[in-house]
């Protein structure tokens, strides 16, 4: 996926891995920007494997809006089926799907773009949740803290709490949002040492004490961690 060239129209590329060939090219958007005035910048792809779709998410400005967008891409007729923009993905930074209810979560790092903080008071990200079973579906908006990046989900396989878990790197701490209420929502802070600054996450789901695996943005060679394990318990989790 070229990124980041003005009125170039970038495409999804589908590789056999078992070959490492080029097996079909998608393209992500149907007009093409003659006067180089629209910024796509696709930037980050999952799948979700028993619907056969990927979600594509877009960090420029691809609908002219000043805001970015996510795409959900069927992989059977290698077509994109559904275009989410304004207000539904506003600068968007992280990706993942929930394999069991269908579900893709992206974090947006500059939330609603409409929000007015009290001085002092920071803006907060925010993270939107796609139904790709039902894509019909208004996609399901919540707040985070500031600046969300990456995003990992608890599947609910090991223990009975189903999470979407989000790494907010500016305020230095984790949003979990309950995947089937997403009202339900707890912010941890795990203050990364040394200024790091977390940048994005997985998680080991376990019955007594889940890992959160991050990474810094900060690089080793100027005093970085590569990483920091955090564990949470699951009864912590929304």
């Amino acid at each position: 996926m070229p990124l980041g060239f003005p009125g170039i129209l970038p495409s999804l590329s589908v590789v056999r891995l078992s070959s490492l060939t080029e097996v079909a090219r998608i393209p992500l958007y149907s007009a093409f920007d003659s006067d180089g005035l629209l910024f796509f910048a696709p930037a980050l792809v999952a799948i979700d494997p028993g619907l056969n779709l990927a979600v594509v998410i877009d960090q420029g400005d691809p609908y002219g809006t000043n805001e970015g967008g996510a795409m959900v891409v069927d992989l059977t007729t290698n077509r994109v089926t559904a275009w989410f923009s304004a207000g539904t993905a506003y600068f968007t930074s992280g990706l993942a799907i929930d394999p069991v209810r269908h579900l893709a979560f992206v974090s947006n790092a500059l939330g609603d773009p409409n929000q007015n903080p009290p001085d002092g008071q920071p803006y907060l990200g925010s993270l939107t949740r796609i139904n790709l079973s039902n894509l019909s579906q208004p996609p399901v908006v919540v707040t985070t803290n500031e600046f969300p990046n990456g995003v990992a989900i608890d599947p609910g396989t090991v223990s009975s709490k189903h999470s979407a878990i989000v790494l907010n790197t500016q305020s230095n701490d984790i949003t979990a949002v309950n995947v089937d209420n997403p009202a339900l929502t707890v912010t941890m802070s795990f203050a990364a040492s040394g200024g790091n600054l977390a940048l994005d996450i997985a998680w080991q789901p376990d019955a007594v004490l889940g890992l959160v695996l991050t990474g810094s943005a900060i690089p080793a060679d100027l005093g970085g961690n590569n990483a920091f394990i955090i564990g949470i318990a699951p009864a912590r989790l929304p």
